[in-house]
């Protein structure tokens, strides 16, 4: 039996920061006002494979998403081919952790309600059945420990280069969001 640990609300979490390889301007040691300013006024530019996107977001975001290990190595293997829509859910998940450290760690009106103002379905949970019989799909190595990455944004519908899902957990105590998955859509009861 494997051992599954679900967390929340995990501080501490160490990343890197990429080689800036797009025009995005950096947000490094900029006040997170200025920083979301920034961001708004940048356009991102066009990708042509969600590793890139993934990348730029990484670099674009350093402060307030963690992309880690699996879901840069979901990125580079998914065909998803609406990379606009991936930019647009990156900038809405910054722009909730943003709030959150604005407002005290917490998500004034929900996750829910913060994703579906930017457009995006936020599932705070996969089905019973994923989690028990598919759980090497939604579970990645976090902080030395397989964690379950339940709460998900899923994009398109269909086969895999229009469709993909993101999987993450907030750090309540740093007001980040780890992305654990980014990559074709897991094993469902669908599927």
């Amino acid at each position: 039996m494997m051992n599954i640990s679900v967390s929340i609300g995990l501080n501490g979490m160490p990343h890197g920061n990429a080689k800036q390889l797009w025009p995005a301007k950096s947000l490094h040691g900029q006040s997170l006002q200025s920083a979301q300013i920034i961001v708004d006024q940048t356009e991102a530019p066009v990708f042509s494979t969600v590793s890139r996107v993934v990348m730029w977001a990484k670099d674009a975001f350093s402060q307030t998403l963690v992309f880690l290990p699996s879901s840069i190595k979901g990125a580079a293997n998914s065909p998803f081919r609406n990379t606009g829509k991936l930019v647009q859910l990156f900038k809405a998940l910054h722009q909730v952790a943003t709030d959150m450290r604005m407002d005290g760690g917490r998500v004034a009106a929900g996750m829910h309600s913060a994703l579906a103002k930017k457009g995006f379905t936020y599932k705070p949970w996969i089905s019973q059945t994923a989690a028990g019989k598919f759980v090497d799909d939604y579970a990645f190595m976090y902080r030395g420990r397989r964690v379950l990455f339940g709460e998900h944004v899923t994009l398109g519908a269909g086969p895999a280069n229009t469709c993909m899902s993101v999987h993450f957990l907030i750090e309540a105590e740093t007001h980040r969001i780890v992305i654990g998955w980014c990559g074709r859509h897991g094993t469902n009861t669908r599927t």
